[in-house]
């Protein structure tokens, strides 16, 4: 149920970048692609460090696979992908990470404590 969230002020964001973030976030997690979702929020009103150059504030969600050590990993993956596809510069993001229980989320009429 990996959600990847992200908040930029680029406008011109690739048509295929949902689809390479969500192969992203997938491989990095060790998640299936199927259950991986991706938001882009393109073209907000965004400042970092007080100028308005291409920045990103973002938000990976997930149960379990985020780590203290682990979360380097993704940092640098999701950032890597963010640099070479959308110009952002990995100085001028946030990642926001957020693991959650099993409880926490809701599927298909119920939770994924009951599903996994």
């Amino acid at each position: 149920m990996p959600v990847f969230v992200v908040n930029t002020n680029v406008k011109d964001v690739p048509k295929d970048f949902k689809q390479l973030a969500t192969e992203a976030v997938a491989k990095s997690l060790g998640k299936p692609v199927s259950y991986v979702a991706v938001q882009v929020n393109a073209g907000q009103n965004l400042s970092f460090g007080g100028t308005d150059e291409p920045a990103a504030l973002c938000d990976l969600t997930s149960i379990g696979a985020l780590s203290v050590e682990s979360n380097k990993k993704h940092s640098k993956a999701l950032m890597n992908l963010l640099e070479k596809q959308l110009g952002v510069s990995s100085q001028r993001v946030y990642i926001s990470f957020h693991n959650l229980n099993k409880a926490d989320i809701g599927f298909s009429g119920t939770t994924f404590d009951d599903l996994m």
